[in-house]
């Protein structure tokens, strides 16, 4: 199953919401089709808020993380995730995208990441 995914354009940054089963190939189905979108729309900050239920392997997670620091080359990234089950794996996938040149945040509020985005 994919996730269910709404875009809003926002003043200076892409709004992104995405909801579903966390899968392995859902969510590099979805990096590979935003960052399409956003370089077809110029956009180069954008604000996702996480809203999936499940949890990747770690090892799915650091294969994920290398294949999305080369995707986001050249954009910047909120991360949002408010859920404490799957936090810690997030900030896990940052440090692997910061190692691997990706410019991606993650934050536990949607307030804490505009702030950085916009800064």
């Amino acid at each position: 199953m994919n996730y269910t995914i709404s875009y809003e354009r926002r003043p200076g940054y892409l709004y992104v919401q995405i909801e579903g089963i966390e899968k392995f190939e859902a969510a590099v189905d979805f990096w590979e089709n935003l960052v399409r979108k956003c370089k077809d729309d110029n956009i180069e900050k954008i604000l996702i808020v996480d809203k999936v239920s499940g949890k990747l392997k770690t090892i799915e997670i650091h294969r994920l993380s290398v294949i999305v620091a080369k995707l986001i080359a050249g954009l910047n990234i909120a991360f949002i995730d408010p859920k404490e089950e799957t936090y810690s794996s997030n900030a896990f996938g940052e440090t692997v995208v910061a190692n691997n040149g990706g410019m991606a945040k993650l934050f536990r509020t949607e307030k804490e990441g505009i702030k950085w985005l916009l800064s």
